[in-house]
């Protein structure tokens, strides 16, 4: 089947998908449990039914994706101020919007198991709890607020206009602490091709947020990892079977993604570029871009000016850091002491030199404090 790949082709290849779902993981499978909890570093995050039972499986993932991306890029169909995702009037409405066509292609249990998928969700309530040395912090919510879904009227708008659309209003806190807090890029594509196996995607998902980061290799242990995904397999033997599978998955899909397995010690990362740009680099190259046009502009220039004119993006250490700069002013250790923050921001030669370095001051630093993170 082709839903997996269909359900986000309603956004473009560039998505997003929170910071915490890059960290632990929701049940991969149907679980009598009501409550799970998942760990990563410092992080203690409990999943609670309140509902029926837990969402699992490839389309909370997915619609999470979904959401967080019709968020974060202001879709028309997304209302802030109310915190209300439109959804269309009716099944076939919401199929056609999300990307997966007429409701005649998709029989009724396909139609129940998204459904139910769903309203699962939207009643999962989210415990996350930080342990450190200067005390417990903690925050718990769901994911909806309200909501009105009735997917048993299947209609045209223009025909039904008496008909309530269907929506979904995401609860503050969620939106807070889940959407907006850190969310990483990540293609959109590839999530939908390995959809058949979700501990596939999550592993994609938290090797994006890695890598946007990682500037030296490292070695996550087997234990770290089986706390951080969980796993049906009660066994460790059977989680590593199943990890390396999907690992090889993502490999596949991810060519220049670098990473070693051993069966004793771990998994060993090393730095890769990712396949979606992070939201600063991209927002640094579009600026760039103007600067070009408007340089061009001024010296009546066909075609773009020399990079050196104005500077230019310089990646290093595997292409997972960057700064914006020359080739004279350029030095490998001098941006590494400028991501990880080594050197004051007002003595910063990167910083003194250009705006845009000044979000990434230190950013090396920020995101490693933490084992998994």
């Amino acid at each position: 089947m082709t839903d997996s790949k269909e359900i986000i082709r309603a956004v473009h290849n560039r998505g997003f998908v929170s910071k915490l779902t890059s960290m632990v993981s929701l049940p991969y499978r149907r679980t009598k449990e009501r409550q799970i909890v998942r760990r990563n570093g410092i992080w203690t995050v409990r999943f609670t039914a309140m509902g029926d039972e837990l969402p699992y499986g490839k389309y909370p993932r997915l619609f999470e994706a979904y959401v967080a991306t019709k968020v974060i890029t202001g879709d028309p169909d997304w209302n802030g101020e109310d915190r209300v995702l439109r959804l269309g009037k009716g099944w076939d409405d919401f199929l056609v919007m999300v990307g997966l066509g007429s409701p005649n292609k998709r029989g009724g249990r396909q139609r129940e198991i998204m459904s139910r998928q769903m309203l699962l969700w939207l009643k999962t309530a989210y415990t996350i709890e930080a342990d450190t040395d200067e005390g417990e912090s903690g925050v718990a919510f769901t994911v909806g607020d309200a909501w009105h879904i009735d997917w048993s009227v299947d209609c045209n708008a223009d025909e039904h206009p008496d008909v309530e659309g269907n929506w979904i209003c995401l609860t503050e806190r969620y939106i807070e602490k889940i959407i907006r807090d850190n969310p990483v890029p990540v293609d959109l594509t590839v999530l939908a091709n390995i959809g058949r196996s979700p501990i596939a995607m999550d592993i994609y998902l938290w090797l994006n947020r890695r890598m946007s980061y990682l500037h030296e290799s490292q070695i996550v242990t087997w234990r770290q990892l089986y706390a951080q995904f969980g796993s049906d397999a009660k066994e460790m033997k059977k989680f590593k079977q199943n990890f390396k599978r999907a690992l090889s998955t993502v490999m596949e899909k991810w060519p220049s993604l670098k990473v070693t397995v051993s069966d004793e010690r771990g998994v060993t990362l090393f730095p890769s570029p990712t396949l979606i740009p992070t939201v600063a680099r991209t927002r640094a190259m579009e600026k760039q871009e103007r600067l070009r046009r408007v340089h061009d502009s001024r010296n009546g220039k066909t075609k773009a000016a020399d990079p050196e004119d104005m500077g230019h993006e310089q990646t290093f250490d595997g292409n997972s850091s960057w700064v914006f700069t020359t080739t004279k002013l350029f030095d490998v250790n001098k941006a590494r002491e400028h991501r990880d923050g080594l050197i004051p921001m007002d003595q910063c030669p990167y910083c003194l030199f250009d705006e845009r370095n000044k979000p990434q001051h230190g950013e090396g630093a920020m995101l490693t404090e933490t084992t998994l993170f």
